[in-house]
């Protein structure tokens, strides 16, 4: 029985379930569904530099954003494996404090480990986290600790935001707020062209177009 996720390779949370898809559940890479055929494309991928933890990155983020299991098909691995390159150390470590910013209980400290949190930061290793983590306890954005295994190997951490990491944290939040408001300007403009440009070809789609994309809105 497959225990492990085909992506990333960490233990599964659960079995996976095999309908026509079959529907996994990582704790690392977060719930998706795939064909064979795409997950037999994926690791025809492996030896690629980067390329799984690419796609256990683009899934996490899809996976957090909309809270349901991503389904992958050819066409969204395809476009997974071909983005930019994994985000780099200062990227990954906002990532991991808008993580913990967002977190319910700010009282505790959170554990962060590779197979829970390397896709969600979109670190390409184990080692790559580690190295972020120490860095962000250096500067004083995080309070806690790493705890290593015999050999140096990177185990978990146990961490939560100082008050340096909750400025960041607002910093980031007041940066997203800007983008989306700026995002919903750009939106209206669109909208706005589609309509003059409608209205003036005199077209009888205009009302029934004006009606659907307001609906959407």
């Amino acid at each position: 029985m497959v225990d492990h996720c085909p992506i990333c390779s960490y233990k599964l949370s659960e079995p996976p379930k095999t309908v026509q898809l079959t529907i996994f559940s990582c704790p690392n890479c977060g719930g998706f569904m795939a064909f064979q055929s795409t997950l037999d494309l994926i690791d025809s991928w492996k030896n690629s530099p980067n390329a799984l933890p690419k796609i256990s990155h683009g899934i996490r983020k899809r996976f957090d954003q909309y809270k349901n299991h991503v389904r992958i098909d050819e066409k969204l691995a395809s476009e997974l494996f071909n983005a930019p390159d994994l985000p780099l150390p200062p990227q990954q470590a906002d990532n991991l404090i808008i993580h913990l910013g967002n977190e319910p209980d700010r009282t505790k400290n959170k554990i962060i480990k590779p197979k829970t949190h390397q896709a969600l930061l979109g670190s390409a290793s184990a080692q790559e986290l580690n190295e972020v983590l120490k860095d962000l306890l250096e500067k004083n954005f995080l309070g806690g600790k790493i705890s290593n295994a015999i050999g140096h190997e990177f185990i978990q951490a146990s961490v939560n935001l100082t008050v340096d990491g909750w400025k960041r944290f607002e910093e980031l939040k007041a940066q997203s707020k800007e983008n989306n408001s700026s995002n919903d300007l750009k939106n209206e403009e669109d909208y706005s062209n589609i309509f003059i440009e409608l209205h003036d070809n005199k077209t009888d789609l205009y009302p029934k177009i004006q009606k659907i994309i307001l609906d959407e809105v």
